[in-house]
């Protein structure tokens, strides 16, 4: 996240704009001039927000609709949820927070991990050369051991 106010600006003004009329928003960190969403959902969709550290969850809880997280963290997760809804990242962290490989087993574990800490939804994602890979694992081993 970037600081935490540029963060609540950027969401002020996200909300503002979902409202349909036009905004005029001249902030710290953000200027928009005579702005307008046209065509809107009936329903504005959920703002998710990522924060690393104590100091960026309590904003993060306060004005998020989800929160978007790397570490399946329970403390975190209550302090999101406990605001109204980090730390420096080691190599160590990464190797933590991350399932590399064809192993179903690990990719199961991590899912259990973060259903542990209290998520509702966990999203998984391959930024490899490999995604083909990590679909046809997902779709014949870790899926139907989900349902």
């Amino acid at each position: 996240m970037p600081c935490p106010d540029a963060t609540e600006e950027a969401v002020e003004v996200i909300r503002e704009l979902w409202r349909g009329e036009f905004v005029n928003h001249h902030g710290r960190h953000y200027t928009v001039e005579h702005a307008r969403i046209r065509t809107r959902p009936d329903t504005p969709p959920p703002i998710y927000v990522s924060g690393f550290g104590p100091k960026s969850i309590e904003p993060v809880g306060r004005i998020g609709d989800g929160y978007v997280s790397t570490m399946p963290d329970a403390d975190t997760v209550r302090r999101f949820r406990e605001s109204g809804g980090g730390k420096p990242v080691r190599p160590e962290q990464v190797r933590e927070a991350f399932v590399c490989g064809r192993n179903a087993d690990a990719h199961l574990e991590m899912i259990d991990r973060y259903a542990e800490a209290g998520f509702d939804e966990v999203y998984v994602a391959d930024t490899g050369p490999h995604w083909q890979g990590l679909f046809d694992l997902y779709q014949r081993e870790v899926l139907p051991r989900l349902r």
